[in-house]
């Protein structure tokens, strides 16, 4: 459901109510783009495909991370956050890095 969907179905809902869910809408619209451009830095400092990052990151477990520590990873830099994400694959048996 895209974002002009979601505010059309919610017009009827109470002010409080529509402010929420299209708040948390924005937040997951802006978590879902800092990941995928996490995931295209990562794959352009080890030279890999798009895809082959993703694989990867999601083979070691890493995308789980940055879903859960977003609030975090967003404030730092994508290449201190490529280097944790390195140590953190390593340490779940990757080999990159």
């Amino acid at each position: 459901m895209n974002t002009f969907t979601l505010n059309f179905v919610l017009a009827d809902q109470n002010e409080g109510h529509v402010t929420q869910v299209v708040k948390q809408d924005i937040m997951l619209k802006d978590k879902i783009q800092y990941i995928v451009a996490l995931i295209a830095e990562f794959a352009a400092y080890y030279q890999l495909t798009d895809a082959q990052a993703l694989r990867y990151l999601q083979q070691y477990h890493a995308l789980e991370l940055c879903d859960k520590h977003y609030g975090v990873m967003h404030t730092l830099s994508f290449r201190d956050n490529i280097e944790s994400l390195t140590i953190y694959c390593k340490r779940m048996g990757g080999q990159l890095g």
